[in-house]
């Protein structure tokens, strides 16, 4: 991953496939901790890690709630296309697909200034 693409608060996996939250940045490399328990920073190359794969499970996750082909949470999106709706508001054609969570994440907060986090 390019250290670019990725903000505090990301969700992102290590090579063991743990999801892990990112807390610091830098050019070779990420500080972070696995996401569900144990609190402890761990450091990251940043050649180590990798985007998670957005799907439906992750959706649910983040609170979206399926109605017709749209999945409706803090922002809409339709499913298999690469447009989002606001609530309320026209829908917007983007350049690039979302495939992964830390872009659905980066893009929630660009729109809204909101962190999209998991739903307990």
């Amino acid at each position: 991953m390019n250290y670019k693409e990725i903000r505090i608060g990301n969700l992102v996996q290590d090579e063991q496939n743990e999801i892990i939250t990112v807390n610091h940045i830098e050019k070779t490399g990420i500080n972070a901790n696995f996401s569900w328990g144990d609190s402890s920073a761990l450091e990251y190359d940043m050649d180590k890690i990798k985007p998670i794969s957005l799907n439906e499970g992750w959706l649910i996750k983040f609170g979206f709630k399926k109605n017709g082909n749209e999945w409706m949470g803090v922002i809409c999106l339709e499913e298999n296309k690469t447009e989002l709706y606001y609530s309320g508001g026209e829908g917007v054609k983007l350049s690039e697909d979302i495939k992964y969570i830390h872009q659905l994440q980066n893009l929630v907060f660009a729109l809204t200034y909101k962190e999209l986090t998991v739903s307990s």
